[in-house]
């Protein structure tokens, strides 16, 4: 089973992964990507998944991007409206309405697929540190699983 925390952006420009690779080896975070990546894919702008760990014995930690586009069927729009209906039936709040507005604005989703079975702390340092990178690079916002969504590291509309 996986959890998900996404970082949403009204931002249509995309980090990209060398950029994300750089700011963990800055931080000192120990991390290993997937072999079969090419030094050239850490450069390209229109990658859709990145494959990272801390650990080679461990599952991995994956991370989506997905754009919106013009599709009747786009992974952004759907999510957005699954959102919109799971805080629907909340109080009307200056923070829901804040969500609200910030999920209308989404143009692109960075989802962590993590795998609740095998993750320990130095899993946790690592999707912290990148979805922190994530949010500043790209003014974003977090929504995580069966919690709700953050805006500067501080909850402001908890969902179920």
């Amino acid at each position: 089973m996986s959890y998900y925390i996404r970082v949403l952006s009204h931002k249509k420009e995309n980090v990209l992964l060398r950029d994300i690779c750089d700011h963990l080896v800055h931080k000192k975070i120990n991390f290993f990507i997937d072999s079969n990546l090419k030094s050239t894919q850490l450069d390209n702008k229109n990658w859709k998944q990145f494959i990272i760990t801390h650990n080679k014995e461990k599952k991995p930690l994956v991370l989506n991007r997905d754009v919106i586009n013009a599709q009747k069927n786009n992974l952004v729009k759907e999510e957005i409206k699954e959102f919109l209906e799971e805080i629907e039936n909340l109080l009307l709040t200056k923070e829901k309405k804040e969500i609200e507005k910030r999920l209308k604005q989404t143009n692109q989703i960075f989802s962590f697929q993590i795998p609740i079975s095998d993750i320990d702390n130095n899993d946790w340092n690592l999707v912290d540190s990148i979805i922190d990178f994530l949010v500043e690079k790209t003014e974003g916002f977090v929504q995580a699983d069966k919690e709700g969504f953050y805006i500067n590291k501080k909850l402001v509309l908890k969902t179920k």
